[in-house]
C-alpha cells in the first residue's frame, strides 16, 4: 500500500494522467500542424488570386495598347489617302531616316492649302493642321490622356524606288505606343522599358494620282 491506497491503483491512476497528458501533448501538436497547413493553403490562394489579377491587368493593358495603335493606323491612313502625290509632298523635322511631320496637299492650285500631320516628342502630341496658312485651327488627334495608354513617336518617310530613289506614290508610316511599365509596374521596374508593353507598326499608304 502506498498513502492508504493499493499499490495497483496508484500504479492505474499514474498510468491514466500519464495517458491523458499524451493524448493532450498530440491534439496541440495536431492543431499546430493543422493551423501551418491553413496557412499554407490560405497563402497558396492569396498569391493564386494576385497572380490571376495581374495576368487580367497585364491582358488589358495589352489590348488598350494594341487598340490604341489601330485607331492611330486607321485615323492616320484616312488622311493620307486623301493627299495627293502630284501636288507634292515635304517631310520636315528629320529623326534619324524617318520625319515628325508630313505636308501635304488633296490637289494643286491656289484652292488647295498646304495641310500637316505633326508628331511633337516632347509633348507627346499628334496634330493635324488644315490649313498651314491659318492660325489656330490645328486640331490635336492623339495625345496622351489615359492612363497606362503613351504614343512614344509617330514618323513618316517617303517610299523609295530601286537604288533608294525617293518615292511620293507611297508613304511610310511608323508608330509606337507603349504602357510605360503600367501592366507589369506592380512587381517590376516600371521605368525599365524591358518591362513595358509596346506595339510599334510600320505600315504603308499609298497617295493618290492626282
Amino acid at each position: 500500500m502506498k498513502n492508504g491506497l493499493p499499490m495497483s491503483l496508484t500504479t492505474r491512476t499514474l498510468t491514466m494522467t500519464r495517458s491523458r497528458a499524451r493524448r493532450a501533448g498530440f491534439t496541440l501538436v495536431e492543431v499546430l500542424f493543422a493551423a501551418a497547413i491553413g496557412v499554407m493553403v490560405s497563402a497558396g490562394l492569396v498569391s493564386s488570386l494576385w497572380i490571376t489579377a495581374r495576368e487580367q491587368r497585364m491582358g488589358m493593358t495589352e489590348q488598350r495598347v494594341f487598340q490604341r495603335a489601330d485607331l492611330l493606323e486607321d485615323r492616320i491612313s484616312a488622311m493620307l489617302r486623301g493627299a495627293s502625290r502630284s501636288a507634292g509632298v515635304f517631310l520636315t523635322d528629320p529623326s534619324g531616316a524617318f520625319f515628325h511631320t508630313i505636308v501635304f496637299r488633296i490637289g494643286s492650285g491656289p484652292g488647295f492649302a498646304n495641310q500637316s500631320l505633326s508628331f511633337n516628342p516632347t509633348t507627346d502630341r499628334l496634330t493635324y493642321d488644315p490649313d498651314m496658312s491659318v492660325s489656330g485651327d490645328e486640331q490635336i488627334l492623339a495625345e496622351n490622356t489615359a492612363p497606362g495608354l503613351f504614343i512614344e513617336d509617330v514618323l513618316f518617310q517617303t517610299g523609295l524606288q530601286t537604288g533608294d530613289i525617293p518615292d511620293s506614290a507611297a508613304i511610310l508610316v511608323r508608330i509606337t505606343v507603349s504602357d510605360r511599365g503600367f501592366g507589369r509596374g506592380t512587381y517590376r521596374y516600371a521605368s525599365d522599358p524591358v518591362n513595358w508593353i509596346q506595339s510599334t507598326r510600320t505600315f504603308a499608304v499609298n497617295l493618290r494620282r492626282r
